[in-house]
């Protein structure tokens, strides 16, 4: 029923694929640069290590190979990298088309056997969000809320708690935020 009776379709108009991103406007873009307060940046890239003999079939989340081509005379490498996104190390941003409910449809209502090919999707694909996904973040102390160390498998974070934390922590949480 969640997902039925809480959906946001139509919230934007019948045409619209961008979803949620349409919260992030040009003010809510300014208003998350407003609160930078240092320089520092955090990366979120990883090291991909090229499989050896004794780690072929151990690496979870990527496949690395360098076949060789050439003539007789000047050789080549080329690698190859292949990522499987929804391993354990690897983080991604889906588009609207990538889940559907069945007999309910993708974003919208969309039809996924009209809209998605083998050449890609036709309708809500990541290029609706190509000017970027940018706006202020807000960071809620979940577990201090709670007086733990962590949040536990079991124990969702629901977005009542989120409301309890929002007030308890001193927080203004925003659409688009």
């Amino acid at each position: 029923d969640y997902l039925t009776e809480h959906k946001a379709w139509g919230r934007w108009g019948a045409d619209d694929q961008r979803g949620a991103a349409n919260l992030l406007t040009p003010d809510k873009r300014l208003a998350g640069l407003a609160a930078v307060r240092t320089g520092r940046t955090i990366s979120l890239s990883r090291a991909m290590v090229a499989p050896d003999e004794n780690t072929i079939g151990q690496l979870s989340n990527e496949v690395y190979f360098s076949p060789q081509f050439g003539d007789a005379v000047t050789r080549t490498a080329e690698d190859n990298l292949a990522l499987r996104h929804h391993g354990g190390g690897i983080t991604h941003l889906d588009a609207l088309c990538h889940a559907w409910l069945a007999g309910v449809g993708m974003w919208n209502g969309r039809d996924p056997a009209v809209e998605i090919r083998p050449s890609g999707s036709t309708w809500c694909d990541i290029t609706q969000w190509s000017d970027g996904l940018s706006g202020r973040a807000v960071l809620m102390d979940v577990p201090a809320y709670r007086g733990t160390d962590q949040v536990a498998l079991g124990e969702p974070v629901t977005g009542e708690e989120l409301r309890l934390i929002e007030k308890a922590q001193g927080i203004e949480v925003t659409p688009g935020d």
